[in-house]
């Protein structure tokens, strides 16, 4: 590897890695192209299937290490494991299947006050969304959260987004914080909002420094019953430790887990999202259409029914023979 002589940033760069190996490089690349590079970076390979090949992977312009856990444990844990392990002031994180743009670090440090990361503020940035064979599909928010709006408002509320590869932290911070282990969904959500709990504020940069490698997801990720349960995990853990309200939860529901393709919302979904937040049926429904568009409304009919039988306390009994709900 080629240490180079230049400036670096005390910072230390942390790739959660699992079965990565495709990414890996390109992600490392964007790390060598850094106008001001990193002091390390540390690699977590979360129990993968394959290994990583250092003689595949660029040169970088600081020293680089890998560990592996001896099993599986998830990527805020594999994060956490780098926290740890970092030796410098201040954490970046990058996913393994993610790319920086050269000014990543140089633009974001300047927003930390102390260079020994001892202020209490974190930074993010805006990304580029990347589809498949690297479409630029748009940017994420250029506008960021207003000027005394919650976070939570901000990503649930506003359809807003703080991905982890925009985040810098200091590493004190990062430490005590640290990523929710065995999260599923909202991993950097829930980590950013509470960084805001711990009363660290938000620096954020409107400029997109980062691509976020979004895949065939696009358009997709909401329809997957797991990934709508994941997010009713999160959900739930969100109000019992009150990070989020009744209605933000309502909103981020309608906005990130009903399908734009109308399809009709399983009943234990349903049910299990009531659990988390006793709302408003008719306000649901009102959201549905406004947020996620007409050709919703069959969905949103559906829970709202739902949500007015469970109400009214017939459970499920009153289901008819076809399947149907009565209006």
């Amino acid at each position: 590897m080629n240490q180079g002589g230049s400036p670096r940033a005390s910072v230390s760069v942390v790739i959660p890695y699992f079965n990565n190996a495709k990414t890996l490089p390109r992600a490392l690349s964007g790390v060598a192209a850094l106008v001001l590079p990193p002091s390390e970076v540390i690699i977590v390979d979360d129990f993968s299937d394959d290994c990583i090949d250092e003689s595949g992977l660029p040169d970088l312009p600081c020293p680089l290490r890998i560990v592996r856990h001896s099993r599986n444990l998830g990527a805020p844990s594999a994060r956490n494991t780098g926290i740890d392990l970092a030796e410098f002031a201040v954490v970046a994180f990058l996913d393994a299947d993610d790319l920086w743009l050269p000014e990543k670090l140089q633009t974001q440090m300047c927003h930390f006050e102390h260079a020994d990361g001892s202020a209490r503020v974190f930074s993010a940035s805006n990304c580029l969304l990347i589809g498949n064979g690297g479409v630029l599909i748009g940017d994420h928010n250029a506008e960021g959260p207003a000027d005394g709006r919650s976070l939570a408002d901000f990503l649930l509320c506003e359809r807003g987004a703080l991905q982890t590869s925009t985040l810098v932290v200091p590493r004190d911070v990062a430490r005590a914080v640290r990523f929710r282990p065995g999260l599923r969904r909202h991993q950097d959500w829930d980590f950013v909002l509470r960084l805001e709990q711990a009363e660290i504020a938000l620096r954020y940069v409107p400029s997109s420094l980062s691509w976020y490698d979004i895949g065939d997801r696009f358009g997709r990720i909401s329809q997957k019953r797991g990934n709508i349960r994941a997010s009713l995990e999160w959900f739930a853990i969100c109000r019992e430790e009150g990070l989020l309200t009744a209605r933000q939860i309502q909103s981020g529901f309608v906005n990130y887990c009903l399908s734009r393709r109308s399809a009709r919302m399983p009943w234990e979904l349903c049910r299990a999202f009531l659990k988390v937040a006793v709302l408003d049926p008719a306000g649901m429904l009102s959201l549905v259409v406004r947020r996620a568009g007409s050709r919703s409304l069959q969905v949103g009919k559906a829970a709202v029914r739902r949500a007015r039988l469970m109400r009214a306390g017939h459970g499920r009994g009153t289901e008819t023979k076809s399947g149907k709900f009565p209006q």
